[in-house]
């Protein structure tokens, strides 16, 4: 587990990989900025260009300093698994290339997040963790599930990070 000593004074971007609908979260420190969701037009490799000019863009306009994504889970689809391999590689090479990056990429396993919030699998605990998270942020309209799970993945990696005094006052009323 990585750690740092508080206060966090970093800007993060978290990531839900998806080559259809892919989640990202703003955070400087623990408070979240912005979200979004990529929803790329194309098929085949042009997905994965359109995919990366729209991180480009967004890593460009924000100077995230440290990068949190989605690990892929291995199980029986190798196929997905290895497609959400390639589509994390083309988010990490952006990533380091940018201007602000400081290298760092801490990976959150599917079901680390999820845990985080006490939600596991299916329909329900989609359900149980969009209710967690728009208690923690009222004031944000969230697009699509995928920037939900997006905001659980960069809280999760935040915590991995600093450790869990930085989200103490945060998750007190979960």
């Amino acid at each position: 587990m990585l750690q740092n000593s508080l206060p966090v004074r970093h800007k993060f971007i978290a990531l839900d990989p998806s080559l259809t609908s892919t989640g990202v979260a703003i955070f400087s420190d623990t408070t979240l900025l912005k979200t979004y969701t990529i929803s790329p037009r194309n098929k085949g490799e042009a997905r994965f260009e359109e995919i990366a000019f729209a991180l480009k863009a967004i890593i460009a306009l924000h100077k995230p300093d440290i990068l949190i994504t989605e690990t892929a889970f291995f199980g029986q689809f190798a196929k997905t698994a290895l497609t959400l391999g390639r589509v994390r590689g083309i988010f990490e090479g952006v990533f380091y290339l940018s201007e602000n990056s400081k290298g760092i990429v801490i990976g959150i396993a599917p079901s680390e997040g999820k845990a985080n919030f006490k939600a596991w699998r299916g329909k329900k605990d989609k359900e149980l963790l969009a209710s967690k998270i728009n208690a923690l942020y009222p004031e944000v309209s969230f697009k699509s599930q995928d920037e939900i799970d997006a905001v659980a993945i960069g809280l999760t990696g935040i915590k991995k990070f600093c450790g869990q005094e930085a989200l103490q006052s945060l998750f007190k009323n979960l």
